[in-house]
């Protein structure tokens, strides 16, 4: 795994293929917890976060999403469809794909800053 990230929670949920994959991570040394908002939440801006998902052996999808209470609460949800499983023996299944399109997305975040 790449030292410029950390992956907060990764779930598997087995499917009619190789299986699905949901998780989100952090740039490291970012932000980890969403800032409580006291007053207009308007003025607040929320730290970053990045959610990817897909099956197992294709196309990785990554996006970014603000790290609020209502995502955490997402994360609740997915827990309920999805076992937890370690992040490192589910990226080896999945090959050079998922190394690949992870590789690319932390190289543009590192570039952006």
């Amino acid at each position: 795994m790449s030292p410029h990230a950390t992956i907060h929670w990764m779930g598997f949920r087995k499917d009619a293929s190789r299986g699905s994959v949901w998780g989100w991570f952090t740039q490291t040394g970012k932000r980890t917890e969403p800032i409580p908002t006291y007053g207009n939440p308007d003025e607040v801006v929320q730290p970053r976060c990045h959610v990817f998902w897909g099956s197992i052996g294709k196309k990785l999808h990554i996006e970014e999403v603000e790290l609020t209470f209502a995502f955490l609460e997402t994360v609740k949800d997915k827990k309920k469809n999805y076992r937890q499983v370690d992040s490192a023996k589910i990226i080896s299944r999945w090959g050079k794909v998922f190394d690949e399109e992870f590789s690319m997305y932390l190289l543009m975040l590192v570039m952006k800053g």
